[in-house]
């Protein structure tokens, strides 16, 4: 009997012993595979539930598993002439009331609603590729971004982004993940080590230690990194250009090289802080040229949101600038109380737009105020001045690469004071041709790296610009542009910049004083010449 229980004993020691040695052994191989670990389980199981949800039910989803589970469905598509480039930043699961936050429910709506429409995701080498002239993408392409590197906008984002087969960027902060200690809100190395390894993430650079605003005085205003002069409190100053472009050159480098070393990748893009280059806030004149510099010498492609003479959403191959070896792109701020279809429908507004045109204002087809009053009402534009302003002006989004077309446009309700502005190959505010109906004169004028001039105008010795139902034109035709009114008032040259071979169309509405200035655009319709 004591024999047994001995023998008993050992075989129990034994099997203890096995159990431990084979739990550690497992223990170690779950630890360094990553397809074995607790959390790849969950995201594999949210990611079918995302595609039973996309699909519209289990039912729907089990009889078609091959597409569901495909690498892309395939649609018929053209070639696209325009990329938008879409800026998210945290998914908490309920609302924070943000305006840059969006809930996890109000994004997935917003990634089905892509998919649905026929979108499909690009990265960040396609999108140089395509900004240089080097491929084509197909008709819908977009791009996908994310701000800070923060975790709620990974672990909500990723099995959505998987089960839709989609792609996007993640811009990181790079101080957070490269502590020591463990960050709650922010992703660590290992996390941005997995992202980027998916196939779905692409890890890129948001700054080192420039997301925080810094004392930019010595009263402790604050302003941003990329884009102020920083007060030197122990020397009682502001920085000078130099101490400015060393700060910024360094952030630059440290982000890029800390961050590729520790994802074992090349860090080529970057997107500003607050998307703020010196283009919208700064103390100095210098910081966007000097930014801008820095920038262009460490990475091809560069991000940001507003910038206040661009104002085209989506961006475009550009054939002047194809040999560039840096792109500064824009994207577009998504408001996070939008629905999936606000969101298409914003998209689509700001999309490549082809020609013929036409516009009889039933619905808004992406004008864009630049400044003053704009109303859309049913079968007319208003366009009007805000007050103790001189006038107001709209672009056509989407009109950014029409070469040679005519526009003509019915006008009605023009304020007596109120001259007309017709804008061609808009450009940026910058560089554009217009045609500029006055009173008493109708001039030619082109604006060149900001240098404005009128380059053919015809002047009246009465006002010839009437104030109810008459037409305008505007004509571009390679060098060569003319304006017309009421078909009968004609002024031409044939000495346009080649520069402004290609550009959009726009209107303004302006008088020399400040006061109430309006027109009434009944409808517009471009032609290719």
């Amino acid at each position: 009997m004591d024999i047994f229980i001995k023998k008993a004993k050992i075989f129990f020691s034994v099997a203890v012993f096995s159990a431990v040695l084979i739990g550690v052994l497992l223990g170690s191989i779950i630890k360094n595979t990553p397809q074995w670990s607790f959390d790849y389980a969950a995201h594999k199981l949210s990611t079918i539930r995302y595609k039973v949800d996309y699909a519209g039910g289990l039912n729907a989803f089990l009889a078609n598993v091959p597409e569901a589970f495909s690498k892309q469905i395939q649609y018929e598509k053209n070639i696209t002439a325009s990329i938008p480039v879409l800026v998210y930043h945290g998914i908490p699961n309920e609302s924070d009331n943000s305006l840059i936050n969006i809930t996890s429910e109000n994004f997935k709506q917003h990634m089905f609603a892509l998919k649905r429409a026929g979108y499909t995701t690009i990265t960040t080498p396609e999108l140089y590729s395509y900004l240089q002239g080097k491929i084509k993408l197909p008709e819908k392409s977009i791009m996908i971004t994310f701000d800070d590197g923060r975790i709620d906008s990974y672990k909500i984002a990723d099995p959505i982004l998987d089960a839709l087969n989609f792609k996007a960027v993640m811009f990181t902060i790079g101080r957070y993940p490269l502590l020591d200690e463990r960050n709650k809100y922010y992703l660590s190395i290992n996390e941005l080590k997995d992202m980027n390894n998916s196939g779905r993430w692409d890890v890129e650079a948001h700054s080192y230690d420039g997301h925080n605003t810094y004392y930019t005085s010595a009263l402790e205003q604050n302003g941003h990194f990329f884009s102020h002069k920083i007060w030197l409190f122990d020397k009682n100053r502001l920085e000078t250009d130099q101490e400015f472009d060393d700060r910024i050159q360094s952030d630059l480098r440290k982000v890029q090289s800390d961050l590729g070393k520790a994802l074992n990748k090349t860090i080529n893009s970057f997107a500003f802080p607050y998307g703020d280059f010196g283009q919208n806030s700064t103390n100095f004149a210098g910081a966007r040229t000097i930014t801008l510099k820095d920038t262009s010498s460490k990475y091809n492609l560069s991000f940001y949101q507003i910038a206040p003479e661009i104002h085209f959403t989506s961006n475009y191959f550009i054939p002047e600038d194809k040999s560039s070896p840096f792109f500064n792109v824009r994207r577009m701020n998504i408001n996070p109380q939008w629905s999936g279809q606000d969101l298409v429908d914003a998209i689509a507004k700001g999309a490549a737009k082809t020609l013929p045109f036409s516009d009889d204002f039933t619905k808004d087809n992406g004008w864009i105020r630049v400044w003053g009053k704009l109303n859309i009402n049913p079968h007319s534009l208003t366009l009007s001045t805000e007050p103790n302003e001189t006038g107001g002006s709209i672009i056509l989004d989407g009109s950014r690469m029409w070469n040679n077309y005519s526009l003509k446009a019915s006008i009605t309700d023009r304020n007596s004071n109120s001259g007309v502005y017709v804008w061609t190959r808009f450009q940026d505010d910058s560089n554009n041709l217009s045609c500029n109906f006055g009173k008493n004169y109708i001039h030619i004028e082109q604006t060149l790296n900001g240098i404005q001039k009128v380059i053919q105008g015809t002047d009246y010795t009465k006002d010839v610009l009437p104030a109810k139902d008459f037409t305008v034109t505007a004509s571009v035709n390679g060098r060569n542009i003319t304006c017309n009114l009421n078909n009968t008032l004609t002024v031409s040259s044939q000495f346009a910049d080649e520069k402004l071979g290609t550009g959009g169309i726009g209107f303004k509405t302006w008088q020399p004083v400040i006061g109430a200035s309006s027109f009434n655009i009944k409808d517009i319709n471009v032609t290719p010449l």
